[in-house]
């Protein structure tokens, strides 16, 4: 489920040319487009996918709770600093306002 969760996400960002990719290679090219944040989030959620693939059949004693999995989905989910912000308006140089007056009339 939470693989299912996380590679539509992945694949947003990195497009489908990524799909033969193992989740840590994926997760290695889409961080340096990431922030801290959302880099450390994708590697404990790596990590978790990673250990719930090779662990030995039957219960998985540390499996992380739903709460921490939807965390760690909401961080990925953020836009980075870098592009959450809108980009600055070009500064405009001051116009002089003398040169758009309305001549009165005589």
């Amino acid at each position: 489920a939470v693989a299912a969760a996380a590679v539509p996400l992945l694949l947003r960002r990195l497009g489908v040319h990524a799909l033969p990719l193992t989740a840590r290679e994926l997760a290695n090219a889409a961080e340096p487009a990431l922030g801290a944040e959302q880099q450390d989030a994708l590697r404990r959620l790596v990590g978790w996918l990673e250990e719930a693939h090779f662990a030995a059949p039957g219960p998985w004693p540390d499996a992380p709770l739903p709460s921490a999995l939807r965390s760690v989905l909401r961080v990925l989910n953020k836009r980075t600093a870098a592009k959450a912000k809108p980009s600055p308006a070009p500064q405009q140089e001051p116009r002089d306002k003398r040169a758009y007056a309305i001549k009165s009339q005589k």
